[in-house]
């Protein structure tokens, strides 16, 4: 499997962030975008990846993933600077993959036999 991340598809002032990094659980997915184009957006977006490479050892279970978006979201209200984003993670391991999301940001496996949006509900 190969990880690709895109963002802003066509948006020449990309305001969204993401990462695809490789952790001790495996590979931990992510993708925040400036919720509505709002001041301080980017910021934000730029907040939750690093939270997210912070934590990817950690997300072992759907406990932990729901608490990391939870820890986030404190953490960009307490910030006076930042604007609002969506995140959306995925921990993808040799047996499974898991995700977790908040707003419209997703994460799609994409492969011969089609697609398949894990943050579509």
């Amino acid at each position: 499997m190969r990880a690709k991340l895109e963002t802003a598809a066509g948006n020449p002032e990309n305001l969204d962030r993401g990462a695809v990094i490789e952790s001790s659980i495996g590979l931990v997915l992510v993708a925040a975008g400036a919720a509505g184009g709002q001041s301080g957006g980017t910021a934000a977006a730029i907040m939750a990846v690093a939270s997210v490479r912070q934590e990817a050892n950690e997300l072992r279970d759907a406990n932990a993933r729901v608490t990391l978006l939870r820890d986030i979201d404190q953490a960009i209200c307490k910030d006076r600077v930042v604007g609002e984003t969506t995140c959306a993670l995925a921990v993808v391991t040799p047996g499974a993959v898991y995700e977790a999301s908040v707003g419209d940001s997703g994460v799609w496996i994409i492969s011969e036999r089609g697609l398949i949006n894990l943050t579509e509900r």
